[in-house]
């Protein structure tokens, strides 16, 4: 019981951890991709 409770704690921990740093990477990928065009563009 214990230890797949700390399983569940580990896996919270780890989501928490990395869903910020994959959404802030994800739009700085984003805003990277798109920033050459709107130059290029203009």
């Amino acid at each position: 019981m214990s230890d797949t409770r700390r399983q569940t704690r580990w896996a919270i921990a780890v989501v928490s951890l990395f869903l910020p740093a994959a959404t802030i990477g994800a739009s700085w990928l984003i805003w990277r991709g798109q920033l050459p065009e709107r130059i290029a563009s203009h």
